[in-house]
Protein backbone atom coordinates (compact mmCIF):
# COMPACT_ATOMS: atom_id res chain seq x y z
CA UNK A 1 0.00 0.00 0.00
CA UNK A 2 2.42 2.49 0.63
CA UNK A 3 4.42 1.47 -2.44
CA UNK A 4 1.37 2.59 -4.42
CA UNK A 5 1.07 5.94 -2.70
CA UNK A 6 4.65 7.08 -3.07
CA UNK A 7 4.17 6.08 -6.95
CA UNK A 8 0.94 7.86 -6.80
CA UNK A 9 2.42 10.78 -5.40
CA UNK A 10 5.51 10.74 -8.15
CA UNK A 11 3.74 10.52 -11.02
CA UNK A 12 1.09 13.73 -9.60
CA UNK A 13 4.54 15.38 -8.90
CA UNK A 14 5.87 14.74 -12.23
CA UNK A 15 3.20 15.97 -14.04
CA UNK A 16 2.60 18.99 -11.72
CA UNK A 17 6.33 20.30 -12.58
CA UNK A 18 5.73 19.41 -16.68
CA UNK A 19 2.68 21.03 -16.45
CA UNK A 20 3.72 23.92 -14.90
CA UNK A 21 6.88 24.17 -16.61
CA UNK A 22 7.52 27.81 -18.04
CA UNK A 23 7.41 27.50 -22.03
CA UNK A 24 10.00 28.94 -24.35
CA UNK A 25 8.92 31.95 -26.03
CA UNK A 26 8.76 30.96 -29.87
CA UNK A 27 10.38 33.67 -32.59
CA UNK A 28 8.19 35.50 -34.10
CA UNK A 29 6.75 34.80 -37.35
CA UNK A 30 5.45 37.10 -40.15
CA UNK A 31 2.01 36.70 -41.34
CA UNK A 32 1.82 36.29 -44.75
CA UNK A 33 -0.29 39.33 -45.92
CA UNK A 34 0.16 39.19 -49.63
CA UNK A 35 -2.47 37.10 -50.46
CA UNK A 36 -5.75 39.09 -48.27
CA UNK A 37 -4.22 42.62 -50.19
CA UNK A 38 -4.79 40.65 -53.70
CA UNK A 39 -7.95 39.13 -53.26
CA UNK A 40 -9.11 42.88 -51.80
CA UNK A 41 -10.07 41.19 -48.33
CA UNK A 42 -7.49 44.07 -47.01
CA UNK A 43 -7.02 47.43 -48.65
CA UNK A 44 -4.10 49.92 -48.45
CA UNK A 45 -5.21 53.10 -46.37
CA UNK A 46 -2.50 54.85 -45.87
CA UNK A 47 0.92 55.92 -48.35
CA UNK A 48 3.00 57.83 -45.58
CA UNK A 49 3.11 56.49 -41.63
CA UNK A 50 5.95 57.83 -38.89
CA UNK A 51 7.13 55.78 -36.15
CA UNK A 52 8.00 57.73 -33.01
CA UNK A 53 10.47 56.25 -30.77
CA UNK A 54 11.24 57.17 -27.13
CA UNK A 55 15.19 57.56 -26.86
CA UNK A 56 15.30 58.27 -23.38
CA UNK A 57 17.29 57.04 -20.51
CA UNK A 58 14.33 55.01 -19.37
CA UNK A 59 14.52 52.63 -22.47
CA UNK A 60 17.61 50.98 -21.51
CA UNK A 61 16.00 49.51 -18.34
CA UNK A 62 15.02 46.31 -18.92
CA UNK A 63 11.37 44.99 -18.88
CA UNK A 64 11.23 41.10 -17.90
CA UNK A 65 14.39 39.92 -19.20
CA UNK A 66 15.03 42.23 -22.25
CA UNK A 67 15.63 46.20 -22.16
CA UNK A 68 12.67 48.58 -23.36
CA UNK A 69 14.60 49.73 -26.34
CA UNK A 70 15.50 46.38 -27.59
CA UNK A 71 12.25 45.44 -27.27
CA UNK A 72 11.09 48.10 -28.83
CA UNK A 73 13.70 47.64 -32.02
CA UNK A 74 12.14 43.98 -32.07
CA UNK A 75 8.99 45.06 -32.49
CA UNK A 76 9.93 46.93 -35.35
CA UNK A 77 11.20 44.48 -37.29
CA UNK A 78 8.48 42.13 -36.47
CA UNK A 79 5.98 45.00 -38.06
CA UNK A 80 8.89 45.77 -41.42
CA UNK A 81 8.51 41.97 -41.65
CA UNK A 82 4.98 41.65 -41.83
CA UNK A 83 4.29 44.48 -44.52
CA UNK A 84 3.78 42.61 -48.06
CA UNK A 85 6.69 43.63 -50.73
CA UNK A 86 3.85 45.39 -52.93
CA UNK A 87 2.59 47.51 -50.04
CA UNK A 88 4.98 50.86 -51.39
CA UNK A 89 4.69 53.17 -48.23
CA UNK A 90 6.63 56.58 -47.52
CA UNK A 91 8.04 55.96 -43.75
CA UNK A 92 9.94 57.52 -41.26
CA UNK A 93 11.21 57.25 -37.40
CA UNK A 94 11.25 60.11 -35.45
CA UNK A 95 12.85 60.40 -31.90
CA UNK A 96 12.71 61.64 -28.60
CA UNK A 97 14.25 61.94 -25.35
CA UNK A 98 18.00 61.62 -26.59
CA UNK A 99 19.44 64.59 -25.10
CA UNK A 100 21.15 65.50 -21.98
CA UNK A 101 18.41 67.88 -20.79
CA UNK A 102 15.39 66.19 -19.07
CA UNK A 103 12.77 68.53 -19.98
CA UNK A 104 13.98 69.18 -23.67
CA UNK A 105 11.52 69.09 -26.27
CA UNK A 106 14.02 68.24 -29.02
CA UNK A 107 13.26 65.35 -31.95
CA UNK A 108 15.16 64.11 -34.26
CA UNK A 109 14.32 62.70 -38.22
CA UNK A 110 16.59 59.63 -37.40
CA UNK A 111 15.37 57.62 -40.52
CA UNK A 112 13.19 58.90 -43.80
CA UNK A 113 12.96 57.34 -46.94
CA UNK A 114 10.56 57.18 -49.61
CA UNK A 115 9.91 53.46 -49.74
CA UNK A 116 9.47 51.32 -46.37
CA UNK A 117 12.09 48.62 -47.35
CA UNK A 118 14.86 49.30 -45.08
CA UNK A 119 18.50 47.85 -44.92
CA UNK A 120 17.96 44.23 -42.67
CA UNK A 121 21.58 45.21 -41.20
CA UNK A 122 19.23 48.40 -39.55
CA UNK A 123 16.06 46.08 -38.94
CA UNK A 124 18.28 43.75 -36.43
CA UNK A 125 17.68 44.03 -32.73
Amino acid sequence: MMKRSFLAIIVISIGLMTGCAVQGKKDFQPIDLGSKLQSGEYVQKVDKFLVILDASGTMSEPHQEKRKLTLAKEILSNIHHTIPQQVKLEGALRTFGNTVLPFSSRTDLTYSLPNIRLPEIWMKA
